[in-house]
């Protein structure tokens, strides 16, 4: 069951954005407690993997070594996503062109990191 925590509370932390970011939009109360659960499932995820990662050892350590770029890269991509979320505070102070090509690099980084983490996960 503990190997089973970090892609389930990966995969929920994308369910939680989606929830946030298509049923509660901006001007919504909803959407900040759901990015705040976001990024601390994320968190969570990428803790419990790092932990289970420091107390292996031999090929098992190996292998989860694989994995762990992969969910820091999820969690850069939500990162970044935050940067360039409509009425962020951040996005405020950016122009047009830099808010499309952050979207673009977090979308891209997330596929880049979720896809082969759940085929290695699996």
């Amino acid at each position: 069951m503990r190997n089973l925590l970090p892609p389930v509370l990966y995969l929920s932390s994308l369910a939680l954005l989606l929830i946030g970011e298509r049923m509660f939009g901006p001007g919504y109360a909803a959407r900040m407690p759901l990015g705040v659960a976001t990024a601390a499932t994320m968190l969570l995820a990428v803790t419990s993997r790092t932990m289970r990662w420091r107390a292996a050892s031999g090929e098992t350590k190996k292998v989860l070594g694989k994995l762990l770029p992969a969910y820091l890269g999820g969690a850069l991509s939500l990162a970044l996503y935050a940067c360039c979320a409509e009425s962020s505070p951040l996005a405020s102070n950016l122009e047009e062109d830099q808010l499309v090509v952050l979207k673009v690099t977090s979308s891209l980084l997330l596929l880049i990191a979720t896809l082969p983490l759940l085929l290695m996960e699996a």
